[in-house]
């Protein structure tokens, strides 16, 4: 039976999907925050063949956690509800984007806080 309704699950309507509530850990603040560290890191990383890339991004993300004194778990769960309100996280990654294009900025240029 369960394999049936699953099978059956991309038929459903809209209206018969559970609407998750948007009740994330982090603030949207915090998300922001990570985030944006995240892609600066990523980007970093980039000209690093693997697997140093690898070992390195684990490193920097390990990095980003402590400096930000976020969970990773609560992360990971707000980042599942986020997922879960495309909306949100349109609205979240505009935020992102705009500070990572300032943290890109020389000093003199950058948006006060």
């Amino acid at each position: 039976m369960i394999c049936i309704f699953i099978g059956c699950s991309p038929f459903l309507s809209d209206s018969d999907i559970e609407i998750r509530p948007f009740d994330p850990p982090l603030s949207e603040d915090q998300m922001v925050d990570v985030l944006s560290q995240i892609h600066v890191a990523e980007g970093a990383t980039q000209i690093i063949a693997q697997p140093e890339r690898d070992s390195l991004t684990a490193y920097y993300y390990v990095a980003i956690f402590e400096m930000t004194n976020i969970d990773e778990r609560d992360f990971q769960k707000s980042l599942q509800v986020y997922l879960a309100h495309p909306e949100k996280m349109e609205a979240l990654y505009a935020r992102v984007s705009t500070k990572v294009e300032d943290m890109n900025k020389p000093p003199g240029q950058k948006k006060e806080k």
